[in-house]
């Protein structure tokens, strides 16, 4: 179930960072409706370069938390579980290693179209990402 939740790569609106940390951002109008194309929201993350941390191993760190707002309910995840990460989706930048994704956060919420509203934020290792609000209506 996890290789379904989170997806490695680039992609057009994958947020810029210039310096080590992780930033998320959602795809379109964090108001996520019923009838709307999946709600994805897209992260980067840079790490400086370390003789103790190998290429693949940058996204082992990474937990994502969302709070539901009403009830304060948290719900956590290391998106990665068993994936398989390859050398090809850490990129070099220079004195950095850098990471694309995008999370589904319905899938990985797994809560029933009806009003929900959370709030999403990540964290690698020493680095923790702006707060994301996503509210899904029927």
């Amino acid at each position: 179930m996890q290789n379904t939740i989170i997806q490695l790569g680039r992609k057009a609106a994958t947020p810029k960072l210039q310096n080590p940390g992780i930033l998320l951002s959602p795809t379109t109008n964090p108001h996520f409706k019923s009838s709307s194309p999946p709600l994805l929201v897209h992260g980067i993350c840079r790490i400086p370069k370390s003789p103790n941390l190998e290429r693949r191993a940058l996204l082992s760190g990474l937990t994502l938390t969302a709070i539901e707002i009403y009830n304060q309910n948290p719900t956590t995840l290391n998106p990665i579980g068993k994936k398989l990460v390859f050398e090809d989706d850490i990129e070099d930048i220079g004195s950095c290693w850098g990471a694309c994704f995008s999370i589904d956060a319905i899938a990985w919420l797994g809560v029933a179209i009806r009003p929900y509203a959370f709030m999403l934020h990540a964290s690698l290792y020493q680095y923790v990402s702006n707060v994301v609000y996503l509210r899904l209506e029927p």
